[in-house]
């Protein structure tokens, strides 16, 4: 599955990004600090939310992302994570700095099944029976009774 095409505010909201991350790491120590060119060259990572990495309890990120090297601009799930700051993140496997974008906080929502009810919540009313629904809207059928 493609993504869809950054709308242009999208665009420069990751610009800005990109820009607040150059100025942090400056501030990181040299150990591991990727360095302009890595800022540039980072995948923007959108609509991310934090998991965890399949088959550990480390966490690790997964989201759209666009301008990744080897995805390209897809959904992706990214290794367990290094580090992370405000706008971006390390992963640990290939030490890939990503630019961070909006959170996805729709996975966070608490969703009620149809047809079940919680403690407390009242029963949804009876279903009407059958005599009280014609269907006089539904067209005749043609042909013998089944």
């Amino acid at each position: 599955m493609r993504p869809r095409e950054m709308r242009p505010d999208e665009l420069v909201e990751m610009a800005l990004r990109r820009a607040r991350l150059r100025e942090v790491v400056e501030n990181l120590q040299a150990d591991w600090n990727p360095g302009a060119d890595a800022v540039a060259a980072a995948p923007y990572l959108d609509r991310w939310e934090t998991s965890r990495y399949p088959g550990t309890d480390r966490p690790c990120l997964k989201g759209t992302v666009y301008g990744h090297p080897v995805a390209g601009d897809a959904f992706l799930t990214t290794s367990v994570i290094r580090h992370q700051g405000n706008g971006f993140a390390i992963t640990e496997s290939s030490g890939r700095l990503y630019v961070l974008g909006r959170e996805n906080r729709q996975h966070k929502r608490t969703r009620i099944l149809s047809g079940r009810r919680g403690a407390f919540r009242p029963a949804q009313a009876a279903p009407p029976s059958p005599s009280e629904d014609t269907h006089d809207d539904l067209p005749e059928l043609e042909g013998p009774p089944l």
